[in-house]
């Protein structure tokens, strides 16, 4: 694959930080790049403007895809093993996994940004991420840098959320119990025979059982809550207030701020916002339209107000962010 997406001077700095993603940089003027298809997948030219202008553009991973090179892998019916090395130097974008996994620390420290809201992990942490869980990761330490997860099938995600209502929320269990499970899990791994997968699947069903018994329930987002992010969501261009997303939702609008804090980290009306700025950023990159129609379009009540809190958001203008793209 190649990508012959014209690229600014402004961006040209970013092309050597581009090399380490497997991209190998041919000229500085005729702004040619090349895929390295060996250890990395899912580089697009979406990929390479959002690294370049820093634009929020999520990419979308299958079944056990994740960012790295694979040192092993193993899959049974129901769950995918699979022990990665993170590659150096690398804040991976934007990206949203379909199914559901486990990921655990193997070596490094381990950052992840999930809803706003960010996390460190130190070796030996086990995360669990939900089946279309939308984030940033990376490791932020020098040397060596692993990690080892456990997928699961859409067909197991399903049994669990009919039969036992399993998780449905990004979660980190830190426990020695919990950490010696996943040491377990990576020596399997590591020196495989013909017991492997039996043993494997075995242990991915304690770690589900472990999760499923060790969750503090009170931690645990309201019905009432998904339905207020999805209703933001889906309403976001619309005139809506705060006040009537918690009435739509059964709830007095203070007390939807508060949780709606509590589990994401942001208040509703900021959550709101950033829907706005994502659906003007996508228009900004894929229209014509003027910068007046496009404030309307997502809900802004001017062209001032949209470009106040497009600056706010991106530290440059829309007039601005558009023209580094289309030079």
């Amino acid at each position: 694959m190649q990508l012959t997406k014209s690229v600014s001077k402004s961006t040209l700095f970013e092309m050597n930080y581009l090399t380490n993603f497997g991209l190998q940089k041919k000229t500085r003027t005729n702004k040619i790049l090349s895929q390295n298809l060996a250890n990395w997948c899912f580089i697009s030219e979406e990929s390479l403007i959002s690294f370049c202008l820093g634009v929020v553009l999520k990419q979308v991973f299958s079944f056990d895809k994740f960012y790295g090179a694979t040192h092993r892998k193993i899959e049974t019916p129901a769950f995918a093993f699979k022990e990665v090395e993170d590659f150096e130097n690398i804040r991976v974008p934007l990206h949203t996994h379909e199914n559901a996994h486990f990921l655990f620390v193997v070596k490094g420290e381990y950052e992840a940004t999930v809803k706003d809201k960010k996390q460190s992990f130190s070796t030996s942490s086990m995360v669990y991420y939900p089946a279309g869980t939308t984030h940033r990761d990376h490791f932020y330490t020098e040397g060596e840098r692993r990690f080892m997860t456990v997928s699961l099938t859409s067909e197991i995600t399903q049994k669990l959320s009919e039969e036992i209502n399993f998780i449905d929320y990004s979660i980190d269990f830190n426990s020695a119990e919990i950490s010696w499970l996943g040491n377990r899990i990576c020596r399997e791994l590591q020196t495989p025979d013909s017991l492997t997968p039996i043993v494997l699947d075995a242990m991915a069903n304690e770690l589900l059982v472990y999760s499923a018994r060790n969750l503090d329930k009170s931690d645990k987002p309201p019905a009432w809550l998904k339905k207020a992010y999805e209703l933001i969501n889906d309403c976001c261009t619309e005139s809506i207030t705060i006040t009537e997303i918690a009435a739509a939702v059964g709830v007095h609008s203070m007390h939807l701020a508060r949780t709606f804090r509590k589990f994401f980290n942001s208040s509703p009306g900021e959550y709101l916002r950033k829907c706005r700025i994502e659906l003007a950023t996508n228009l900004l990159l894929n229209s014509k339209k003027p910068l007046i129609d496009i404030a309307l379009t997502t809900g802004f009540t001017d062209q001032s107000h949209f470009t106040q809190c497009f600056k706010q958001s991106t530290g440059i203008t829309p007039a601005q962010f558009r023209q580094m793209h289309n030079s």
